[in-house]
């Protein structure tokens, strides 16, 4: 079709893919200004602008958390501490004979202290599975267990 690779046929590095953003950018942006129009909310244009900084107004936060996520789940990548924490641990609880129940008892306890400490469930996550869920498989867990 029109929308893949011309040489290879793929989707993959096809124009559609290379022009997605902008394509979503008009699919939502267009019937967004019309209702703006047609309810009078958006007279000119800088309503349209005044419009769009007030819905990024609260990505501030969000965007300083995904970033120092990133940088954790890179330093892990980079320096393989992950993996390391999660074949030690597994060998622990095993070592243990703690491979039931009292495994997700433990993990609860531990997820609740650091919700102490991380309010955002995304960045809980980010930094508790790539420890976590090698470690839960490691022991016979599969990762939608957890």
């Amino acid at each position: 079709g029109i929308l893949r690779h011309p040489e290879t046929g793929a989707v993959a590095g096809s124009p559609f893919l290379k022009g997605i953003v902008v394509f979503i950018f008009v699919t939502f942006a267009i019937p967004g200004f019309v209702y703006g129009r047609v309810v009078g909310t958006m007279k000119n244009d800088r309503d349209v602008i005044d419009a769009m900084s007030k819905s990024m107004s609260s990505m501030g936060m969000y965007i300083v958390l995904v970033f120092f996520a990133a940088q954790f789940v890179a330093f892990f990548k980079w320096t393989n501490l992950g993996t390391i924490l999660a074949i030690n641990g597994a060998a622990l609880l095993q070592t243990l004979s703690l491979t039931g129940p009292e495994v997700f008892v433990l993990f609860i306890l531990m997820c609740a202290m650091v919700n102490l400490t991380l309010g955002s469930s995304s960045a809980q996550w980010a930094v508790t599975a790539p420890i976590f869920v090698p470690m839960l498989m490691l022991i016979g867990y599969a990762p939608e267990t957890i």
